[in-house]
């Protein structure tokens, strides 16, 4: 029976950890990418004005609800809201190469 060489598990430990990492990243930035798309589509659908509190309220709940309905947990109320301020913030994040944002970047 062989032995296993310290050298293949380290090396083995090293690329499961490298990889996992990665995945994080991706992920994470998936995360921030879905959110900004999330809110920039909100963003469209709010009116300027004295009305846009009041139908933002609106818009989050329904959006949350929906949301929460079909995919679970992730999209309390409150989630939204920080969406829509962080794209406020943010507008540009995003791009595709042309310069103009699309809602199927890709």
């Amino acid at each position: 029976m062989n032995e296993i060489t310290g050298d293949y598990v380290g090396d083995a430990v090293s690329i499961v950890e490298s990889c996992r990492t990665q995945a994080y990243r991706v992920t994470k930035m998936s995360l921030v990418r879905r959110n900004w798309l999330l809110e920039r589509r909100m963003s469209i659908e709010l009116p300027e004005g004295k009305n846009r509190a009041e139908y933002e309220r609106q818009v989050i709940e329904v959006l949350s609800d929906c949301l929460t309905d079909k995919f679970g947990r992730g999209f309390s109320k409150n989630n939204p809201h920080s969406f829509l301020r962080f794209y406020e913030f943010f507008p540009d994040i995003f791009q595709t190469p042309s310069g103009k944002s699309s809602l199927t970047l890709t």
